[in-house]
């Protein structure tokens, strides 16, 4: 089966995105999901994570964060993309965690130096056994 997946900015726009897809099976349908979807604005700071409250060790994780051009490693995930974007002095870095634990969690990246921007993570529930393709 062929799906297109399409990204649209929002707010303030300009030159620069990134856009990562993974592909899941066996996770429960979006009506159901009811797991984590925290974010934040961060100034100032090379701690670019968001706390949220994991429901289910079956679960995975996947986030995003923006900042500047420094570069990024994990903070409790796997960093999938760390893009640096010198145009427009910003860094766009895409996160996984596939075997989460279950409670409180302080997920994101830690940048090299002090920046401003985002972050978010999304917790996809399992229906069944979850497999990332």
């Amino acid at each position: 089966m062929a799906i297109t997946v399409t990204a649209t900015q929002g707010g303030t726009t300009a030159n620069g995105l990134a856009l990562r897809v993974f592909v899941l099976t066996s996770a429960k349908v979006s009506g159901s999901q009811a797991g984590a979807a925290p974010n934040a604005n961060v100034s100032a700071s090379t701690a670019f994570t968001a706390a949220g409250t994991i429901t289910a060790t079956s679960s995975f994780v996947y986030g995003a964060a923006i900042h500047g051009t420094t570069s990024d490693t994990g903070s409790g995930v796997t960093v999938v993309d760390d893009i640096l974007d010198s145009t427009n002095a910003a860094r766009y870095c895409t996160f996984k965690q596939l075997a989460p634990s279950s409670g409180s969690q302080t997920l994101g990246v830690t940048a090299s130096a002090s920046d401003t921007g985002g972050v978010a993570w999304l917790e996809v529930q399992a229906a069944a056994t979850l497999a990332e393709h």
